[in-house]
């Protein structure tokens, strides 16, 4: 994996921070990076897989204002999650649980985290989803980026 600082990508990175600044975090800046060194697709960020699986994101602006988002999830038991990264096409997700090392201050380990996480992965099976949970220290070591390329080249070979 080439280092990450190296000139080459510095433009690209600054380019992702820029376009990710409000929702992005060190991790997922990081793993972009990733993903543009593996060759990897970038894949969807923010993915709203549940207003998809409602047919939502498929409507015109005229539908949509008809028909909030908030009822049709609601009508289908659904809340409006979203994933970190997502290949709609593969039905592959990555989430990034940044927050771990707070030590139940907040983030993924609080109570109220921890189970809507849990909430949003079922959810995700029950929509046919393959979703790769990893931490800040995967996507470091590369460990997240070798999951995922691998995940991508078994799937490529059994289609």
């Amino acid at each position: 994996m080439p280092k990450l600082n190296s000139p080459q990508h510095a433009g690209y990175l600054a380019a992702i921070k820029q376009r990710n600044r409000a929702t992005s975090s060190k991790w997922e800046s990081q793993f972009a990076l990733h993903l543009h060194a593996d060759g990897i697709p970038p894949g969807a960020r923010e993915f709203r897989f549940c207003a998809d699986a409602v047919g939502w994101l498929d409507m015109d602006a005229k539908e949509r204002r008809k028909i909030p988002l908030r009822r049709l999830l609601r009508r289908a038991g659904l809340r409006d999650f979203r994933f970190d990264f997502a290949w709609p096409d593969r039905k592959i997700a990555v989430e990034i649980d940044g927050a771990i090392a707070k030590g139940g201050q907040g983030g993924h380990t609080s109570i109220k985290g921890y189970t809507d996480d849990r909430q949003k992965d079922c959810e995700a099976a029950v929509l046919g989803w393959t979703v790769i949970r990893v931490t800040g220290q995967m996507v470091k070591t590369g460990y997240a980026i070798n999951v995922l390329s691998r995940l991508f080249k078994r799937r490529r070979t059994a289609d």
